[in-house]
C-alpha cells in the first residue's frame, strides 16, 4: 500500500468532486484527464476505485481493463476476489 502523502486542501476538494460524480454516475474516469494525473498515487488509487465502484453498481460489463491495468495489484486482486465475474479473463 502506498503511503499516505501530505495533501493540500486544493487536491481534497478535487478527490470530493470525483467521489460526488462518479457515486452518482455523472461522468467517468478518464485515465488523461489532466485533474486525475496531477494528483499523487495514493489518491489516484483512491478515485480509481472509486470508478470500480461506478462500474460495478451502474454497468452490467466487466470493469474496462483501462482501469483494473492502472489499480496497483492489491486491489486488483481484492476486487477480482469480490467480484471475479466483473474482472475480464487476465486482468487480474
Amino acid at each position: 500500500m502506498i503511503a499516505m502523502p501530505p495533501t493540500r486542501w486544493s487536491d481534497l476538494d478535487l478527490i470530493a468532486r470525483y467521489e460526488h460524480t462518479l457515486r452518482r454516475d455523472e461522468q467517468r474516469l478518464g485515465l488523461s484527464d489532466p485533474a486525475w494525473r496531477s494528483l499523487q498515487p495514493y489518491w489516484q488509487q483512491v478515485i480509481l476505485l472509486l470508478e470500480v465502484y461506478r462500474q460495478i453498481r451502474h454497468a452490467d460489463h466487466p470493469i474496462s481493463t483501462d482501469v483494473v491495468d492502472a489499480l496497483d495489484a492489491g486491489h486488483r486482486w481484492l476486487i477480482a476476489n469480490r467480484w471475479p465475474s466483473r474482472i475480464s479473463q487476465g486482468a487480474a
